[in-house]
């Protein structure tokens, strides 16, 4: 076997699997924790073995002073691990370690004597512990923080569990990504990370897999579990664990809105659920805010479970910045208050390539990029909000952005990024891909953005489109039409595509107000007046599986309980998309719950 190439640098890390000629420093890859403008000069590099050399040398001299000084940054793996951005030959691994344990509840602190969070004094009475997982109207406001201080860990990955490979890693955060290459195409690998100088010390185990090669033959389908809209506070993440038990997909898309970022209450209370986001008592807006706020989602069972099991792919909304967010500014952020919105959404930026396992790639923070899948289909994935949506509707300006909304000159994902989704979809088409996906969040406001987008699919007759869609907290299944040509809603002639809404993993229907017979009438009424809409269901939280096999893609949509932590769901509507058709299969749909177009 090749000899492992193990270098660390002082503020990011390099890392590949061997090659049968040997390892080259030009294979290496960036850590990939958000780098920063420094990754460009490995000169600036250091050995990691001399660096664990030296720890093990210092933490002998104090075993053997009289100095109560002995080091004992040993890292804790306290948020699991987990994989994101496979190619056929690369993928992120990811974890967090630092020296300590994150006390997630603002009624504990850390103790340095057992290595755990303890209830704080002034939270038990009477020899009764009070920390029951939240805060209380009565609560003190304490500074809970997110330890900064690095330890140096290794990586090890293998087709099985016993873990021959492994190189040390090390980053100027705890939190720690590393771009492996060299691996098989079509591969399932088991992965985790230990201490090098202590290997008692050890991550959880997490298993993640491969690509097929982009222009190889992909006989069986491809599984795909979809997510968005997260909401701690509002409901448990039941939606990540049941595709994690039942382990069916291959992979895991999210679509956005990981995060929130309000104050507990702001936007739903976990008091009395245990699920208080932090910090608590205001909205994030600082880096340590945000990166607070990951460690209190990525603190979730049925979250990690999601991360160990399956490698993600994941692109941004609003929430993980600010609500109703776009290039500029955000319905959520006050200047006066809260600074400016530009240190605001790089702070939030910066703490997202720390926490999600994620493929930088380059150092603006851009997230647009595709995948993939041997010749069945292209995962493109997009931003929607960040870098180049123009003015969006903040609340105060609906009318405004409504009389704008038909400008030629507007765009939603901007013109770069247009240009760049236009063509990947050509050179899909061109190199025999069959399916084609795209994320996208909803098109009002942006009409002329949308056309350019139809005209593209259109003129090249680009096929078996289909768009993957959240946000909006309901479900809703829908042809897409060219709004410049006719359309038949009985056949679904002139459609030259599908998009999938799916609804939420615990933020509220934007008919909860309206109770469950409110929401349910609200569907019916969308799917009567809207000629598009094939099916809608606006009550119910969950998720949906889309297998894509050469004949046809099937979208399986789920409704669950997020009142208590649980494995019960219902399949709540299926659909089939016929290669070549462009529409939704008529005569195939199969829904319990929601309205169905009678056709």
């Amino acid at each position: 076997m090749a000899k492992l190439l193990a270098i660390a640098f002082l503020l990011f890390a390099l890392c590949v699997l061997p090659r049968e000629s040997g390892a080259s420093v030009a294979l290496l890859k960036t850590n990939v924790a958000f780098s920063p403008a420094m990754a460009a000069f490995p000169r600036f590099g250091h050995d990691i073995a001399q660096i664990a050399r030296r720890r093990l040398e210092r933490r002998s001299a104090a075993e053997n002073s009289s100095n109560d000084t002995l080091d004992t940054a040993l890292p804790v793996f306290q948020f699991g691990v987990a994989s994101g951005d496979p190619t056929s030959t690369s993928v992120i691994l990811w974890t967090r370690a630092a020296p300590r344990l994150v006390c997630i509840s603002a009624n504990e602190v850390y103790s340095a004597e057992t290595r755990t969070c303890k209830c704080a004094p002034s939270f038990t009475r009477n020899n009764v512990s009070l920390c029951v997982g939240g805060t209380g109207p009565d609560s003190p406001v304490r500074n809970i923080t997110v330890d900064s201080e690095w330890v140096l860990v290794q990586w090890e990955i293998s087709e099985d569990r016993s873990f021959g490979l492994g190189v040390c890693l090390f980053s100027s955060t705890p939190t720690h990504a590393v771009d492996v290459q060299n691996l098989k195409p079509d591969r399932i690998y088991f992965y985790r990370f230990v201490a090098p100088y202590n290997r008692d010390i050890v991550s959880s185990i997490g298993r993640t897999r491969t690509l097929p090669e982009p222009n190889k033959k992909v006989t069986r389908p491809w599984r795909l579990a979809v997510y968005s809209c997260a909401n701690l506070p509002q409901g448990y993440f039941n939606a990540y664990g049941n595709t994690a038990r039942k382990d069916n997909v291959d992979i895991v898309v999210h679509l956005g809105d990981y995060i929130y970022e309000h104050r507990n209450a702001g936007y739903g209370s976990g008091t009395s659920l245990g699920r208080v986001p932090q910090p608590w008592d205001r909205d994030i807006v600082e880096l340590e805010d945000y990166r607070l706020r990951y460690a209190s989602y990525c603190h979730d069972f049925d979250l990690r479970l999601s991360h160990e099991t399956f490698p993600w792919v994941a692109t941004w909304d609003d929430h993980e910045v600010t609500d109703n967010s776009w290039k500029n500014g955000a319905a959520n952020h006050n200047s006066t208050l809260q600074g400016p919105y530009s240190v605001r959404k790089m702070n939030a930026i910066k703490a997202y390539f720390e926490w999600i396992p994620i493929r930088q790639l380059d150092l603006s923070g851009k997230v647009g990029r595709s995948f993939s899948i041997g010749n069945l289909f292209d995962l493109i994935m997009i931003d929607t909000r960040h870098w180049g949506r123009d003015l969006t509707d903040i609340y105060s300006n609906t009318a405004l952005v409504g009389n704008m909304s038909t400008w030629t000159n507007r765009t939603m994902e901007g013109f770069d990024q247009e240009w760049w989704i236009k063509d990947t979809l050509s050179d899909s088409k061109q190199r025999g891909s069959k399916w084609r996906g795209d994320n996208f969040d909803a098109w009002n406001g942006y009409v002329a953005s949308r056309q350019r987008l139809i005209n593209r699919i259109k003129d090249e007759k680009i096929e078996n489109v289909v768009i993957l869609s959240g946000d909006i907290h309901s479900n809703w299944v829908l042809d897409i039409r060219d709004t410049e040509g006719s359309y038949d809603p009985t056949t679904g002639d002139g459609s030259y595509g599908v998009e999938f809404v799916g609804s939420a993993v615990s933020s509220p229907s934007p008919f909860a107000s309206k109770g469950q017979n409110g929401a349910e009438l609200s569907a019916k009424i969308m799917v009567n007046q809207t000629a598009l809409l094939q099916w809608s269901e606006a009550w119910y939280l969950g998720y949906f599986v889309l297998t894509v096999s050469t004949d046809a893609v099937f979208a399986d949509y789920f409704a669950l309980n997020i009142s208590t932590r649980n494995n019960n769901e219902i399949k709540s509507a299926s659909f089939e998309v016929m290669a070549g058709a462009n529409r939704l299969t008529r005569g195939y749909t199969k829904s319990i719950l929601g309205t169905q177009k009678l056709l």
